[in-house]
């Protein structure tokens, strides 16, 4: 899939980050009249850093991504100016962020350590793109989205749940994952709202699903029981992807299909 397609098709699947990434009371303090002079360009690119003050803006110039001074990263509507999403590593003076070789951006201490990361490692080459609508994403080198400031859109990455009523959606906005309130963890064509799929496991009210850092998919229960599973562990960092073909897709750290829905169009 080409970056302008990409761009385009994330532009759609925008979500309310007041849902899917809260923002915390000290992120939206930080001011952007303090990075008015620094340079910046739409793309941190493999093995580029930001220091204290230093950006990189949407090519419509209304979003940017600051490293803050006290060691926060912030995304920032320049429009309003508040925060959108943030990694919440304030309290870090002479942080910096760094999108490393290979693929994983990372928020580290002034002392080199690792406060915060988007956990795409193992993909060289990988770069971010401030985007026109307001998402900042991680693309692989052919072009493929992996991480994105706003997730509720198309991926469950390594340790995130959904909880009940929880979802996420294909870049199209046609097909959504659902932890329903029954236990239930549903595929819907949003067009039709009837399910292409299911775990089977209605009847657990409270349960939720877990895309477990081995890799494997599970529903479990409100008190931790596994009630079902993809059985895909042994694939650390592998992730969850709802396609815009309908399919919802279990990709390992090499982008590797692992388990699918099988319910492309």
């Amino acid at each position: 899939m080409s970056l302008k397609l990409a761009v385009k098709t994330l532009a759609a699947a925008a979500v309310t980050v007041a849902i899917f990434a809260p923002v915390s009371a000290n992120a939206q303090a930080v001011t952007v009249s303090v990075v008015q002079q620094a340079p910046g360009s739409a793309v941190l690119d493999d093995g580029e850093r930001l220091t204290a003050n230093k950006y990189r803006q949407s090519p419509n110039g209304l979003y940017r991504l600051v490293q803050g001074g006290d060691g926060n990263l912030v995304l920032l509507d320049m429009s309003t100016k508040k925060a959108l999403w943030s990694s919440q590593t304030h309290g870090n003076a002479g942080a910096y962020t760094v999108m490393q070789h290979d693929g994983n951006l990372v928020v580290k201490s002034a002392a080199g350590k690792a406060l915060w990361s988007t956990k795409t490692f193992g993909n060289a080459g990988a770069r971010l793109v401030v985007q026109n609508d307001g998402n900042a994403v991680i693309y692989s080198s052919s072009d493929q989205a992996l991480w994105a400031s706003v997730p509720g859109n198309f991926t469950l990455r390594a340790d995130e749940t959904l909880e009940s009523n929880k979802y996420r959606q294909s870049a199209n906005k046609l097909y959504r994952l659902v932890q329903g309130g029954d236990g239930n963890l549903v595929l819907l064509d949003t067009s039709t709202k009837k399910a292409l799929w299911s775990s089977q496991t209605h009847g657990n009210a409270g349960a939720y699903t877990v895309m477990q850092h081995d890799g494997n998919l599970v529903v479990k229960s409100a008190a931790g029981k596994a009630l079902w599973s993809t059985k895909t562990f042994g694939n650390a960092g592998a992730r969850l992807v709802v396609q815009n073909d309908g399919n919802a897709v279990i990709y390992s750290s090499s982008d590797q299909a692992l388990w699918s829905t099988k319910t492309a169009s």
